[in-house]
């Protein structure tokens, strides 16, 4: 049993946590298959290849899920429920947040590439394309914490009343 702080789970609820966390790859490279076709009618160009596009395209959500459930997910269901029972509100919250983290490092390249990368991001369309990417990084995270909480935070949150 996983006490932290002034909360704790079962071995029940941690199986739960655990094959919640396992499937969000998979869920959110199935999201990004699905999306894709919306992001690229909002891009300049189209792929050859639909299908190829949104394959790829999932293939990566579900890589950089991966990352950010290690990295990010997981340290923040640890500390959350050190502070108490995890909510429906923390996860979309959370996953809002954390739907955003794989693009972290391509805007801290490009804002780091000084004044000329506007020339690289096609001028001032750079807004609309990190407007783009925030919305859709955290459609995809609010999706994929939905699914986690349909999966485990149920179980979580009839554990904290009960405990």
């Amino acid at each position: 049993m996983i006490q932290s702080g002034t909360h704790h789970l079962t071995p029940a609820a941690e199986g739960r946590v655990a094959i919640a966390l396992l499937l969000m790859p998979f869920v959110s490279a199935a999201l990004g298959f699905l999306l894709f076709p919306l992001l690229a009618l909002t891009m300049e160009g189209r792929p050859a290849d639909m299908i190829d596009g949104a394959v790829a395209f999932g293939l990566g959500m579900g890589i950089a899920a991966v990352l950010v459930i290690v990295f990010g997910a997981l340290p923040l269901l640890v500390w959350l429920l050190k502070r108490g029972p995890v909510t429906l509100r923390h996860a979309l919250l959370a996953g809002a947040v954390l739907g955003n983290l794989p693009w972290v490092p391509f805007a801290i390249r490009l804002l780091s590439m000084g004044l000329g990368w506007e020339v690289l991001t096609g001028g001032h369309q750079w807004l609309l394309g990190a407007w783009r990417a925030v919305l859709f990084g955290s459609a995809i995270g609010m999706a994929s914490a939905g699914v986690f909480w349909l999966l485990a935070g149920r179980q979580l949150q009839a554990e904290s009343k009960t405990a």
